[in-house]
C-alpha cells in the first residue's frame, strides 16, 4: 500500500479535486481549521502537533488515507497514548467526520486504494 506521504503534492491536489464540493469545502473550511485547533489546544499541543493533527485528519477526509489507520497515525504522528487518541478521534467523529459521513463513504475502499496505486 502507497503512504499517503509519499504522494507528491500535485497528485494529492489532482485528487482533492476529484473529491464532491461538499468534501472539498469542508475540508477546506474554517470551522474545520478551527475545530482542529480547539482539540489540538485542549490537548495541550504545540502548533507542530496541531499542524500533524490537521494533516492526518485532512488525509482521511479527502480519501488517500484509510479511515481505519487514523487513530495508529495519530498516536504514532504525535506520541500520545492510546487513551488520548481515542478520545481526540471520538471528538473528531462527533464535529466532522459524522456531518459528512456519507460522503466519505465513497472514498474508503477498493477503488480508493486502486485510484492511488495508479499514481505510484
Amino acid at each position: 500500500m502507497i503512504m499517503p506521504t509519499q504522494l507528491p503534492p500535485n497528485i494529492q491536489y489532482e485528487h482533492f479535486l476529484k473529491l464532491p464540493e461538499e468534501l472539498r469545502d469542508a475540508i477546506s473550511s474554517v470551522n474545520t481549521a478551527d475545530i482542529i485547533f480547539e482539540i489540538g489546544r485542549a490537548h495541550k499541543f504545540n502548533i507542530d502537533k496541531i499542524g500533524i493533527l490537521g494533516q492526518e485528519t485532512g488525509l482521511v477526509m479527502s480519501g488517500i488515507a484509510p479511515a481505519k489507520e487514523f487513530p495508529g497515525a495519530l498516536m504514532k504522528g504525535l506520541g500520545i497514548s492510546r487513551e488520548e487518541t481515542n478520545a481526540i478521534v471520538q471528538e473528531l467523529n462527533e464535529k466532522i467526520f459524522l456531518p459528512i459521513r456519507e460522503y466519505l463513504k465513497g472514498f474508503h475502499g477498493p477503488k480508493r486504494e486502486e485510484d492511488l496505486k495508479t499514481h505510484s
